[in-house]
């Protein structure tokens, strides 16, 4: 169950991550530890750690200023 959670979720967000390889297998790891994290309790239903998952996971990559459509200027220096 929590790998279709995982491949819903990544098939709704993952172009949001695309160009670097690294980048995007760390925010695979960050989505899957959300959605371990969020099921590991027994309290959510899939529709819900699903929904949760999504949100977490753009918002945490918003913090964490990935964004491929906008290289990181740090990066590139």
């Amino acid at each position: 169950m929590l790998g279709e959670i995982f491949d819903a979720v990544w098939a709704r967000v993952g172009s949001d991550f695309g160009g670097d390889p690294d980048e995007v297998e760390a925010v695979r790891m960050r989505l899957a530890m959300i959605i371990l994290d969020l099921a590991k309790d027994g309290q959510l239903d899939a529709l819900q750690i699903a929904r949760t998952a999504s949100r977490l996971i753009r918002q945490t990559s918003l913090r964490r200023n990935v964004n491929p459509s906008e290289p990181d200027p740090e990066r590139n220096s």
